[in-house]
């Protein structure tokens, strides 16, 4: 369904059965665009997007995936990668000029993203199986990064304000990370390695 001008959508299923495969696309304001690509079975893509300029892009190879994206206000971009199964991605982004980036390789792989505001800018990379990610941030020009390669990690980031920054890096298997920022200009750098760690941060006012 698209309504206004200049909208374009593109919807390709492929694959040596590619069957119960689906895909949903809602558009509605001036110059948004959406491409989706699928391989496999049993994959899911849903695209809304309200206002101009919005772009919203998944490609997903395996079974049983499901990526949804939720855009509205001008400018935003969402890109979502997925190779394996059962990997699951939800981007919604409302407000101007946000940046959503997801990759997952494996399996049963989560990755949430929800950010308000300007110019906030979420990366999240998952290698491995059942790893799981949940970034908030409502503001300006905040930033997320979460990379995870392994087994059974668990990222969650909360970001408030204005300019934060978060870094989280977990190697191995097991750990789980939580980071906690309002204010602004704050910055949080997590990184590790091994088995079974935990770090939580919590910053309030700014640097």
């Amino acid at each position: 369904d698209q309504n206004g001008n200049y909208n374009s959508s593109y919807v390709s299923i492929t694959g040596p059965s590619s069957d119960f495969n689906s895909s949903m696309v809602d558009q509605d304001g001036d110059n948004n665009t959406n491409n989706m690509y699928q391989v496999g079975d049993y994959n899911n893509s849903e695209a809304t997007q309200n206002g101009n300029y919005n772009n919203s892009y998944s490609d997903q190879s395996g079974n049983g995936n499901g990526a949804t994206a939720s855009q509205s206000g001008d400018y935003n971009n969402s890109y979502a990668y997925q190779y394996g199964n059962g990997n699951a991605s939800s981007v919604g982004q409302a407000g101007n000029s946000n940046y959503s980036y997801v990759y997952q390789s494996g399996n049963d792989n989560g990755s949430a993203v929800d950010q308000s505001g300007t110019s906030n800018n979420s990366n999240t990379r998952q290698y491995g199986n059942e790893n799981m990610s949940d970034v908030l941030q409502d503001g300006t020009a905040n930033y997320s990064t979460v990379y995870q390669n392994g087994t059974g990690h668990d990222a969650e980031v909360d970001q408030y304000g204005t300019s934060n920054n978060s870094y989280i890096d977990q190697y191995g298997n097991g750990h789980d990370a939580d980071t906690y920022q309002n204010g602004g200009s704050n910055v949080s750098d997590v990184n590790q390695y091994g088995d079974t760690h935990g770090a939580y941060t919590s910053q309030t006012g700014s640097s």
